[in-house]
């Protein structure tokens, strides 16, 4: 099966960095908060009226923000330029 977990976004960093120091990839994926058009979309809204199991609970929706290695081992999504090009700021 797949290995799944969860990790609060100010411990994503060092997160990461333990398990790439050990030699492993990490996939990383985001939820989508339905606002804008989602990451690595076509540009066509999602549908997220979808139900499981005929409960009335949305599913998430997730997109995959990037995979990380030890040749790749920084986080980049939430960090931006600012509008007047002047340095990042991490808005995840």
């Amino acid at each position: 099966g797949k290995v799944r977990a969860g990790c609060p976004w100010r411990n994503v960093q060092a997160t990461l960095d333990g398990l790439t120091n050990v030699g492993l990839r990490v996939a990383v994926y985001e939820e989508w908060n339905g606002v804008g058009v989602m990451p690595g979309s076509n540009g066509n809204a999602a549908d997220d009226d979808k139900t499981k199991g005929g409960s009335s609970k949305k599913l998430k929706t997730r997109y995959l923000a990037q995979v990380v290695s030890s040749a790749n081992p920084t986080y980049m999504h939430g960090l931006v330029l600012n509008d007047d090009g002047s340095g990042v700021t991490d808005e995840a």
